[in-house]
This record gives C-alpha cells, sequence and structure tokens, in this order.
C-alpha cells in the first residue's frame, strides 16, 4: 500500500469522457483518461521522463483496442484532480507553482506532483517536488519567521504524511510540529480534505504529537524564561554614556550616574515573559510572540541584536531537536493510509492506520535534509 493507492480509482471502461481543453493538443499522438477526464499529449515527452510510460508505450496494442481520432487512449486508474497537476507541470513546466502559490490550491498541486512523480518514476520531477515539500517547513528559524504559511495548517496532516512515506525524515519531523497545534480531535482522527477522504496520521505519529506536545508546551516555557535572563552585553550603548552626563556639575548624584534604560527594560520584559509562560498552554515554542516582536522597542541597538540573537537560538535549537522531543525513531516507519470521510466517525480510535503498511526506498532529503539524518545514524 502506499500513499497515492488510498486514492485510486477504478479505470474507467470504453466510453465518452471530457476533453482537458488545457492539455487537449490537437496533434497528440496519445490519450490518457484519468476518471472521466482526458488528456491529448506526447507521448515521446512521457516516455523520455517516465521510464513507467516508456515501458507502458512500448507493449504491443491488443486487437481491437480503443481509439479516438485516431489516438490510442490509456485509461489509467488515478484521479483526474492528481493527473492534471501532474500532466501540467510536465507539458507546461514549473510555472504551475507559481500560479498557484497561495492559499487553497498550492498544496493539493505539490501532493498530487509528489505522488505521481514517485508512481510513474519521473525522478527530476520527483526532486523538485522534494525541494516544494522542503519549502513549505523550513529548517532555518530566520526564514521559517520571514515566510508566510502558504498551506492552510490542516493540511499538515498531509504534508506529514507524504513526508512519511518519501522518507524525508526531517521534513516528517517538521510537519509533525505543525500537527501539534491542531485541535487534539483533528489531530487524533484526522479531517476530510475538498475530495472527501479524511486524511489522518498513522497511530505511530498520533501518539509522537501527542507526548510530543508536553516536551514543547516545556520548551516553550524555557524559552520565556531564558531569553531575558542574561544582562545586557558589555557593549551596552546605553551602559556606556549618559545624555545628561554633561549637566553633572550641577548635581553629580542625579546628572552622573549610569543610564540603566536597557537594564530597566530586560527586567520589564522578563517579568512580562514570566506572565505569559503561567497564562496556559501552549505548544509553539517557536512562534513569534508579541512581547519579542516588540523587542527593539526600548533597547540600544547592540542590546537588541544580543537579545534577538539569543532568542533565535533558543527556537533553532528547538527546531533542530525535534527526533528527541518526539521520540521518533530512527529506521523507516509505516506508510500512513488515508481513508474515505465516511468509514470514520469523529472521535474514533486512531490506532491501526498504517500498520500493515511497508515504505519503498526513499530518494532521501533535498536542501540539506539528508545531511541530518546521517547525523541521526552516527548518534547511533
Amino acid at each position: 500500500m502506499t500513499a497515492h493507492d488510498n486514492r485510486v480509482q477504478p479505470a474507467a471502461s470504453k466510453g465518452e469522457f471530457r476533453k482537458c481543453e488545457q492539455l487537449w493538443f490537437e496533434d497528440g499522438n496519445i490519450i490518457i483518461v484519468a476518471e472521466n477526464l482526458g488528456f491529448r499529449v506526447y507521448c515521446g515527452l512521457l516516455a523520455s521522463i517516465s521510464s513507467v510510460f516508456m515501458d507502458l508505450f512500448s507493449l504491443s496494442q491488443p486487437e481491437g483496442h480503443e481509439l479516438v481520432e485516431g489516438c490510442p487512449v490509456v485509461r489509467v486508474t488515478d484521479s483526474e484532480a492528481d493527473m492534471k497537476p501532474f500532466l501540467t507541470v510536465i507539458y507546461n513546466g514549473s510555472s504551475i507553482w507559481k500560479f498557484n502559490s497561495t492559499l487553497p490550491h498550492y498544496w493539493a498541486y505539490t501532493r498530487s506532483i509528489l505522488l505521481m512523480s514517485h508512481k510513474y518514476q519521473c525522478e527530476a520531477l520527483l526532486e523538485e517536488g522534494k525541494r516544494k515539500l522542503s519549502e513549505l517547513v523550513p529548517s532555518d528559524i530566520r526564514v521559517r519567521d520571514r515566510v508566510r504559511p502558504r498551506i492552510e495548517s490542516d493540511d499538515f496532516i498531509s504534508v506529514a504524511n507524504v513526508a512519511r512515506f518519501l522518507d524525508m525524515r526531517a521534513v516528517h519531523r517538521r510537519a509533525l510540529y505543525e500537527c501539534c497545534q491542531l485541535d487534539t480531535i483533528i489531530l487524533t482522527t484526522g479531517w476530510v480534505d475538498e475530495d472527501g477522504f479524511r486524511d489522518r496520521l498513522c497511530a505511530e505519529d498520533v501518539q509522537a504529537c501527542l507526548a510530543g506536545r508536553v516536551r514543547l508546551s516545556q520548551e516553550r516555557i524555557k524559552v520565556l524564561l531564558n531569553r531575558f535572563k542574561e544582562t545586557p552585553p558589555t557593549r551596552c550603548a546605553h551602559s556606556k554614556t549618559n545624555p545628561l552626563s554633561k549637566y553633572s556639575f550641577l548635581d553629580p548624584a542625579i546628572f552622573a550616574r549610569p543610564d540603566t534604560r536597557c537594564i530597566t527594560v530586560r527586567k520589564e520584559l522578563l517579568s512580562m515573559s514570566v506572565e505569559l509562560a503561567t497564562q496556559g498552554i501552549s505548544y509553539d515554542p517557536l512562534a513569534l510572540d508579541p512581547i519579542y516582536q516588540s523587542l527593539p522597542y526600548g533597547f540600544c541597538e547592540p542590546c537588541t541584536k544580543s537579545f534577538t540573537q539569543t532568542n533565535r537560538k533558543l527556537r533553532q535549537d528547538i527546531l533542530d531537536n525535534l527526533v528527541e522531543l518526539f521520540e521518533l525513531p530512527r529506521i523507516r516507519p509505516p506508510t500512513p493510509e488515508v481513508e474515505p470521510a465516511e468509514d470514520l466517525e469523529v472521535g474514533e480510535d486512531s490506532e491501526g492506520a498504517g500498520e500493515d503498511a511497508g515504505m519503498d526506498e526513499g530518494e532521501g532529503e533535498v536542501d540539506g535534509e539528508g545531511e541530518e539524518d546521517a547525523e541521526e545514524f552516527e548518534e547511533d
């Protein structure tokens, strides 16, 4: 069982089908039909990038095979929602990501392209899809702070499932972090996507998230308590100069005393952080809270830089340490399943999903993901 098999449709029988206007080339020499949608394309291009299509097209056609407008028809079990973005990126290039770079289509297209590229062994396209997948959950806290999420929060369940299926372990961990921010019911039972399928995490990932939430809440408290714990650096501009010192001849006790503005602000922000840490449970220690966002206010430039770096390092350490926070196994985990929504009621036990599924050998991580996994195995 693979992540793609869960959305496989029965191959359509011979008969009428709708033409996909965007992917119906009058001089095309093969027609691919997914569900009830036909694509007239060029078999040579498909065969050149997909070993599966190459083998399929090399087979001799049986007598009486289906022809439409003189072109042979190949009916596949994939959904038209998956086949259309897959063929679009093959024939029109990666602009599909550019024109659908915002909600709600970005992840739907990316997911389809990833799974179809894996199924049909389009290696170059699969690697490009992996890069797009990695961009959804950045490994650098500075990028994470700067980039606006391109997908709905509920979609991170599907992101985690696809990353697990493709053996992208670092991406999988970061996706699970985002899943921890979901409502508990959605986290444990999944959610119904626009196609009517329930995306849900496998039991192993649900368990990792529930246990990880406890540790993430503890890490959030540590961040809040430690980011202003240290005194301002010795290069603090306010500690070295007092703008009123030129009036010290009037009253040295008042005008000659050192400027303690940064010290005062640090104490105030630390007190606010302590109060925030006691205001309820949060599983998001990577979040940019209002206190941090107001950091430049009242501080000199050196102190602002120092406390910004401290806060960033505390959060980056959490992002780098998710494998321990989730206590995930270092072996390849089983593949999650996606079930039709009507087969699962809200509140139903989530155990057992994906337990009987295997995982094929992945292509590894991209953009530094493989290095993280290599370090994990070295630790063992």
